[in-house]
C-alpha cells in the first residue's frame, strides 16, 4: 500500500507504556530478510525496513486538539497494532482508536499483541481484548488472532516476528525461515556453550565496532538465543548429572552380564546393539509393544555395557541416549508414565552432556529438543499432571528446535519435528482449555507440514504427519463447535491413512489408527443427530477393528483404549437406537477394559477419562449409581480441590456432578466452559438435557 506516512500505528493504554516503547523500537529497528525485500504482497513490495511506527502517547504530545490529531495520523496509517492487557481493555482512549480505524474500512489490518490477561476470561479485571478489536458488525463476537510477548507463549522474538509477519502480507513460517538463516550466520560467530554468556560478551566487548547501533543489533540476534538455551537446561531436574545415570543402571550391568555382553569387542557389541534397536522399531510399528520393549531393553543393557567401557565417548553416550528414549518411549505406549519419566529424564541428562561437548550441534540441540517434548507431553497425560509446567516443556522443546534450524536451516528431519513440537504445545494448551491457542499452534504445524509436501508431495513420512495433524485439528474444532470443520479435517485425515496403507500394500498400524478415525467420526454424526450415516461408519470401523485386534497376544495398552473407546461409541449408538439391552452389554465390556487399564496404570490420565465416561454412561443406562470399587477407581473431578483447568476435565467434573445429584457444582464447571467458548456436541446435548444450558 503506498501513500501513508506510518507503517504502524501503536494503540495501548499508558500503564503498557513501556511495552509500546519496545514494540515502535523493535518494529522500526527491524531489518527485512534481503531475500524478501522488493516480493509484491497484497500490501504492495516489501521494503527493506518498516519505516515511521506511530506511538501516539508521545508523538501527539504537542498536539492541540488531540482527537483531530488522533483521526489523522490513523488514516494515515497503513495497519493498526493494539497491545491488549487488562488495561487496554478497560480504556476509553483505545477502545475509540479501533472503533476510528474500522471506521477507515480496514478491519482487516489491525493486529493484536497480548501483553498481559487472558482473552478467554470473563472476569473483567483479566480480560485483555477491547471489546471493540473482537466486535463485529451483526453484535457478535469474534478473538482475534494475535501475537503473544509473554516467555510461555510466543516469547519476544516469535511474536514480534508474527506481527511484522501480518504486516508485511506474509506467512509467519517465510519470515521466520529467513530470520533463521539470519540468525544462524551471526550466530556461529560465536561460541555457544555452558559458557556461552561470558564469550559472547567478550566477544562484544572485544570486537572493534565502532557503530554502537550495529552491535545493538547484533547482540539481540544473538542474546535471546544463548540466554533460552541456558536457561532452560534447568528444566531438565531432578536429574542433577551422569552419576546418577550411573548409578542407577545396575540392572542393566546384570542384563549384560547375563547375555555375556562382557566378552564382546567395542565394535561387535555396538552392532548387536543396534540390531535390536531395529528390531524394536519394527516391532513397533507393527504395535507389538511386548516384543518392541524386550529388544530394546537388550539395546539399552548393550549401550549401557559400552558406555561404562569408556565414559568419554561421545558416539557411545550418544547412542546411550537413544536407547534410553526407545525404552521410555515404550513405557509411554504403554501409560506406565513413572518408568516413561525416569527414562527420559535419563535421556535429558545425556543429551545435556553432548551439548556440553559439542554446543553448535543440530543434533545435539533437537535431543534436548526431544526431552522437552516428551517430559511436557507426559504432563499433559499423568493424572493431577502440572499444566503450567506442560505449557512450558512444550514451548521450549519448540525453541530449541527453532534454535536447531538456525544451526541447520535445510535439515528437513527438524523441520517436521518442527510440526510435531506444535502439535505438542496444542495439547498442552487444551490442559487449560484455551482452545484458541490450541487452534493456533495446531494450524501453524500443519502450514509447515504442507510447506514441505509441496516440495515432496509423495513422502509417506509427511502425508502420516499432515493425518495426526488433522486429526489433531479436528479434536480441538470439536470442542469449538465449528463441526463442520471438524467432521472435514477427521474425514481427511482417515483419507490420508488410506492412502498410505494402499501405497504400502500390507496391514499395519496406520490401518488401525484410520479405524479409529472413522469410529470418532461416525461418533461426531451421531452426537450432531445425524444417526444413520453415524451408524454406518461405527459398524465399519467395528468390524474392521474385531477382525485386526486380539486379546490374548498381549496389545498395547493404547490399543486396549481405542477398542474401549469403541464398545463405547457402540453403546451410545444402541441407546440412540433405543437398544437398551444392547447398550447395556456393550457398556459393561468397555467397563471391564478400562478397569483393567487403570489398575495397570493409574496414573495415566487417558484411562481414568474414558473408565469415567463409561461409569456416568452406566448411571444413565441402569439408573443407579455404578459400584463404589469402580468408582473408586476414578478421580471425582467435581470434588477436587485442585481447580480443573482442562475442558474435557471440566465436563467430565460437570456430568460426575449431575450423577451425584449436585446441580450447583456442575452449574459451576459448566459455566466454566461456556467463558470458554467450549462447545463440543456431546457435552452441549447433555447440558441441554439437564437444564445447565440453553
Amino acid at each position: 500500500m503506498a501513500g501513508f506516512r506510518y507503517k504502524a500505528f501503536i494503540s495501548y493504554s499508558h500503564t503498557d507504556e513501556h511495552w509500546a516503547r519496545w514494540l515502535q523500537h523493535a518494529l522500526e529497528s527491524y531489518r527485512i530478510p534481503k531475500v524478501l525485500v522488493g516480493k509484491k504482497t497484497g500490501f504492495g513490495e516489501i521494503p527493506a525496513r518498516l519505516g515511521t511506527v506511530f506511538r501516539d502517547r508521545e508523538d501527539l504530545s504537542s498536539a492541540t486538539s488531540l482527537t483531530e490529531s488522533v483521526q489523522h495520523e490513523l488514516s494515515s496509517a497503513e495497519s493498526l497494532v493494539v497491545i491488549c492487557s487488562p488495561a487496554a481493555a478497560q480504556s476509553p482512549w483505545v477502545k475509540e482508536e479501533i472503533k476510528a480505524y474500522k471506521a477507515l474500512g480496514r478491519a482487516d489490518r489491525i493486529y493484536a499483541l497480548i501483553v498481559d490477561g487472558d482473552p478467554q476470561s470473563s472476569d473483567p479485571a483479566e480480560q485483555c481484548f477491547p471489546t471493540a478489536l473482537v466486535a463485529l458488525e451483526d453484535g457478535s463476537t469474534l478473538e482475534p488472532l494475535a501475537a503473544d510477548i509473554r516467555k510461555w507463549a510466543d516469547g519476544k522474538v516469535l511474536a514480534k516476528l508474527k506481527l511484522i509477519a501480518g504486516i508485511l502480507g506474509i506467512r509467519l513460517d517465510e519470515l521466520r525461515r529467513r530470520e533463521m538463516l539470519r540468525r544462524r550466520r551471526k550466530l556461529t560467530t560465536v561460541a555457544v556453550g555452558v559458557s556461552a554468556v561470558v564469550i559472547l560478551t567478550t566477544f562484544l566487548s572485544v570486537t572493534a565496532i565502532s557503530n554502537r547501533k550495529e552491535a545493538d543489533q547484533r547482540r539481540a540476534n544473538t542474546e535471546d538465543l544463548v540466554s533460552f538455551m541456558l536457561g532452560k537446561m534447568e528444566d531438565l531436574n531432578p536429574v542433577a548429572g551422569l552419576d546418577v545415570l550411573d548409578a542407577d543402571q545396575q540392572e542393566m550391568v546384570r542384563v549384560a552380564e547375563q547375555w555375556g555382553f562382557q566378552e564382546l569387542d567395542d565394535e561387535v557389541l555396538l552392532q548387536k546393539a543396534l540390531e535390536w534397536r531395529k528390531e524394536g522399531m519394527t516391532a513397533r510399528y507393527a504395535r507389538d509393544n511386548q516384543a518392541a520393549m524386550t529388544a530394546f531393553s537388550r539395546s539399552l543393557a548393550a549401550l549401557v555395557n559400552l558406555y561404562l567401557r569408556d565414559k568419554d565417548n561421545t558416539n557411545s553416550l550418544f547412542e546411550l541416549g537413544q536407547a534410553e528414549f526407545w525404552v521410555g518411549y515404550t513405557h509411554l505406549d504403554n501409560g506406565e508414565l513413572e518408568q516413561a519419566e525416569k527414562m527420559m529424564t535419563y535421556y535429558g541428562v545425556i543429551a545435556r552432556r553432548l551439548i556440553n561437548a559439542d554446543p553448535k550441534s543440530a543434533v545435539n540441540v533437537m535431543e534436548l529438543s526431544y526431552t522437552l517434548t516428551n517430559l511436557g507431553a507426559i504432563e499433559t497425560m499423568r493424572t493431577g499432571g502440572d499444566d503450567d509446567r506442560a505449557i512450558y516443556l512444550a514451548q521450549a522443546a519448540l525453541e530449541y528446535n527453532q534454535l536447531a534450524l538456525v544451526l541447520e536451516p535445510d535439515n528437513q528431519d527438524n523441520m517436521i519435528t518442527m510440526a510435531g513440537s506444535h502439535a505438542w504445545l496444542a495439547d498442552a494448551w487444551l490442559g487449560v482449555c484455551n482452545l484458541y491457542k490450541a487452534n493456533q499452534a495446531r494450524l501453524e504445524g500443519i502450514a509447515v507440514v504442507k510447506q514441505m509436501l509441496e516440495q515432496n508431495p509423495d513422502d509417506m513420512k509427511l502425508l502420516i504427519d499432515l493425518s495426526h495433524g488433522l486429526g489433531g485439528l479436528s479434536h480441538v474444532q470439536s470442542r469449538l463447535g465449528q463441526m463442520d470443520l471438524a467432521e472435514e479435517n477427521l474425514r481427511a485425515s482417515a483419507t490420508l491413512l488410506d492412502d498410505v496403507v494402499k501405497r504400502e500394500n500390507e496391514k499395519n498400524g496406520y490401518t488401525w489408527d484410520r479405524l479409529v478415525r472413522l469410529g470418532s467420526l461416525g461418533q461426531m454424526m451421531v452426537n450432531t443427530g445425524r444417526i444413520e450415516e453415524g451408524r454406518n461408519l461405527i459398524s465399519e470401523s467395528t468390524r474392521l477393528m474385531a477382525e485386526q485386534y486380539d486379546p490374548i497376544g498381549n496389545p498395547s495398552f493404547e490399543k486396549k483404549l481405542d477398542v474401549a473407546i469403541s464398545l463405547s461409541h457402540q453403546s451410545s449408538l444402541a441407546i440412540e437406537m433405543e437398544n437398551t439391552k444392547e447398550a447395556m452389554n456393550l457398556n459393561l465390556e468397555a467397563i471391564r477394559i478400562l478397569s483393567e487399564l487403570v489398575s495397570k496404570s493409574p496414573d495415566s490420565i487417558s484411562g481414568q477419562y474414558r473408565l469415567a465416561h463409561a461409569l456416568i454412561q452406566y448411571w444413565q443406562l441402569n439408573e443407579k449409581l455404578p459400584p463404589p470399587e469402580w468408582q473408586r477407581q476414578v478421580e471425582d473431578y467435581s470434588l477436587s480441590a485442585r481447580p480443573v483447568k482442562s475442558c474435557d476435565l471440566a465436563a467430565l467434573a460437570a456430568r460426575q456432578a449431575v450423577m451425584r445429584g449436585d446441580l450447583v457444582s456442575a452449574k459451576t464447571h459448566n459455566d466454566y466452559l461456556l467463558d470458554k467458548n467450549y462447545r463440543e456436541p456431546g457435552y452441549v446435548r447433555f447440558c441441554q438435557a439437564y437444564g445447565l444450558c440453553n
